[in-house]
């Protein structure tokens, strides 16, 4: 019996345990800006949680190109526990052709996923415009 009960409170510690500290969690890592125009812009709110039991901070975002840019939305960087954040990210097709991918990275201070890296896609049309 005092075994049991030892092993009952090994497995709820660990449980609790789960979710300590910061912890991002992102919906998808994938942003997908389907077809779009050549040198078009769009913007997109890309919507996180903090699902650990401490303050999340954003400690960077950053991206694999100009063309695609990321940025913590409201400036205010620490995402409280259970709470959510957002960051915005602007991809400009400018002259690519055919299928598009590029990335985001997000740095946040979550001890088990310390970069977050979303794909940006988009199609781009074969069609150039001018406009």
């Amino acid at each position: 019996m005092a075994k049991q009960k030892v092993l009952i409170l090994y497995l709820m510690l660990s449980i609790m345990n789960l979710n300590a500290g910061p912890r991002i969690q992102f919906r998808s890592d994938v942003i997908d800006f389907g077809v779009m125009k050549q040198r078009e812009t769009r913007t997109k709110e890309i919507v996180f949680k903090n699902v650990g039991n401490e303050d999340l901070e954003i400690k960077k975002v950053r991206s694999s190109c100009s063309c695609a840019v990321g940025e913590i939305n409201p400036p205010n960087n620490i995402i409280l526990p259970r709470g959510t954040g957002k960051i915005q990210v602007t991809f400009n097709s400018q002259v690519y052709r055919g299928k598009i991918i590029k990335k985001v990275h997000i740095h946040p201070n979550d001890p088990e996923n310390s970069e977050v890296c979303l794909k940006v896609k988009e199609f781009q049309n074969l069609i150039l415009s001018y406009n």
